[in-house]
């Protein structure tokens, strides 16, 4: 509440039991604060899960919905397109393309090496743009033979920072 100091509700995120960070939070589609659908995304270092308010509880992680890695990509910050797809930033530089936040990117584009500390996409998600530090970086995130990089994997046609 804004005119009372008072906590109005808290929530945690867990898993088995076990407590987790959230470092970013995202709706699940560009400007779906405009939406009604009140199920959005979050991310800690090594994971991406959905948070669904309307659960009974504290813990309003959608367990089932969950994607962790076992080795540490250092994500950071995340964004998604107008179609739902996400762009993930990590503290290693590296940009990964999700069709679905359950399952693994679809392309991972390298970064130089510095700390992604923003992302953005174009509604279309044509376009990403991420910040550093010390420079910005702006990518397509299709190539001219396979197509986008959020529907399949790019490999060796992923297209260099603009």
């Amino acid at each position: 509440d804004l005119n009372r100091p008072d906590i109005v509700d808290e929530w945690v995120a867990e898993k088995d039991g076990v407590r987790f960070d959230v470092l970013n939070v995202a709706n699940q589609r560009k400007y779906g604060q405009m939406e009604a659908n009140q199920v959005f995304v979050g991310l800690n270092s090594k994971q991406l899960f959905k948070f669904d308010p309307r659960v009974f509880g504290k813990n309003k992680t959608i367990l089932d919905k969950d994607n962790t890695y076992k080795t540490n990509p250092k994500f950071n910050c995340m964004v998604a397109t107008g179609s739902g797809n996400f762009v993930v930033g990590s503290e290693k530089g590296a940009i990964r393309l999700y069709d679905n936040l359950e399952k693994r990117a679809k392309t991972e584009l390298p970064g130089l090496g510095d700390p992604i500390t923003y992302i953005d996409v174009s509604e279309d998600g044509q376009w990403i743009l991420a910040t550093t530090d010390n420079y910005l970086l702006v990518y397509p995130t299709e190539s001219a033979t396979k197509g986008s990089g959020f529907k399949k994997s790019l490999g060796q046609d992923k297209p260099p920072a603009v």
